[in-house]
């Protein structure tokens, strides 16, 4: 039993199969969590799409649009107005404080969203590259095949580590235990195989 098996030659011992067991990894943790990560970046965009929707449906009055252009001016300091203009733009500000207001909430709710979508991008690439190296290297050859063999695949989330701190009771306890999750992939009395885990 092993994560990565290579016998030279395999045949039956006192009449009985020579049977293989192969260790893949349990890839359902790094499933749900890769699945859950999708659902949440397809939420957010969803969200960022209906917020910047909203906002330019704000921006679509020219007036109201000419005016967060001047509002952000005179904010930055690049535009100074005079005691006299000032009365005119506290009512430009009254005209448009409603939208002004909308705005004013949407624009850090889609930071706080793209934010949420760089960091879900970030962990789930993360989760697939760790998906792959869980599964590398996990083969079976057997270059002569001259009676009869079986191999097996069985799934472990612990992999061989884990069965080796174990004492010889245990082990067989956790391979009954484990038997569910079995599955033959070869049964053959001649031949060869080279089988390599497909985690697609």
């Amino acid at each position: 039993m092993a994560k990565k098996i290579h016998i030279h030659t395999s045949d039956e011992h006192r009449g009985n199969e020579n049977l293989v067991t192969l260790l893949i990894p349990d890839l359902s943790r790094f499933d749900q969590l890769i699945s859950k990560l999708q659902n949440d970046i397809a939420e957010a965009r969803s969200q960022i799409g209906d917020k910047t929707q909203q906002l330019d449906l704000l921006k679509s009055d020219s007036e109201f649009a000419k005016f967060l252009v001047l509002a952000e001016r005179i904010k930055s300091g690049t535009i100074k107005i005079t005691p006299d203009q000032a009365v005119n733009w506290r009512k430009l500000v009254e005209k448009h404080a409603q939208p002004f207001a909308q705005s004013a909430k949407l624009l850090p709710a889609l930071e706080v969203l793209e934010t949420t979508v760089k960091q879900a991008e970030d962990e789930l690439k993360v989760a697939v590259h760790e998906r792959i190296v869980a599964t590398e290297g996990v083969s079976c050859v057997i270059d002569h095949i001259v009676g009869q063999t079986s191999v097996r695949t069985m799934c472990s989330v612990s992999g061989v580590a884990g069965l080796a701190a174990m004492q010889p009771a245990q082990i067989r306890e956790t391979l009954l235990r484990m038997d569910a999750g079995k599955m033959r992939i070869f049964s053959e009395n001649s031949g060869t195989i080279n089988w390599q885990f497909d985690a697609s």
